[in-house]
């Protein structure tokens, strides 16, 4: 069942992120150093329905573009490389629910104590860089929903107990932080990309 829905959400991943990089844009640097480049967003002129008016909008989602001055990677689209497309979509499951399980383990305890509903904690602009470490991620933390109310479905957050709530975004966050992936391979060489990482189970 967790193979059909990560299946899934790697199929909305490169729905949602399968986009032209547009020039750079804003520049970040980590509490390791590490300095990453993303995409910047670009303009849209919109006309305003049942007026004159127009409205001149930015369009776009950046995206990390440059680790350190290299080209960083999208694990089911850039750069398709025919020798290693298949291992590395391979490798991203895997290691997607080796860490999904390692998660479970992680807030055992905490998960006996949530009320009941769908819960989902979304890693967005995961960067891993060539050795296989996770440099960079953001997430806004454990959502809870009413049951099946998950995958991207923007519904009503339903309140949980504050410092659960608390206890298991700490966890969650210190062990994303903390994995080891498998480096991506381009041309037979590891490089860095990125990915999101969801995490998500129900509590009956």
């Amino acid at each position: 069942m967790r193979k059909a829905t990560l299946l899934l959400l790697c199929l909305y991943a490169y729905a949602a992120t399968a986009t032209d990089k547009t020039p750079n844009g804003k520049t970040i640097t980590t509490e390791k150093g590490d300095v990453i480049v993303f995409s910047s967003t670009t303009t849209k002129e919109m006309h305003i329905a049942n007026t004159n008016e127009r409205k001149v909008v930015d369009y776009g989602t950046p995206q990390p573009v440059l680790l350190n001055g290299k080209e960083i990677y999208y694990v089911m689209d850039d750069k398709p490389d025919t020798v290693n497309n298949f291992r590395n979509s391979k490798m991203w499951i895997e290691d997607h629910i080796r860490i999904w399980q390692a998660f479970d383990k992680i807030i055992k305890i905490e998960k006996q104590k949530l009320p009941a509903g769908s819960y989902e904690m979304v890693f967005k602009d995961l960067i891993i860089n060539e050795q296989g470490n996770v440099v960079y991620y953001t997430t806004n933390g454990i959502v809870r929903r009413k049951q099946q109310e998950r995958l991207h479905v923007k519904t009503a957050r339903l309140t949980i107990p504050s410092k659960l709530e608390e206890t298991i975004n700490t966890k969650l966050k210190d062990a994303m932080s903390q994995q080891q992936y498998t480096p991506l391979l381009i041309a037979n060489k590891p490089v860095a990309y990125y990915n999101y990482h969801t995490y998500s189970f129900n509590i009956e």
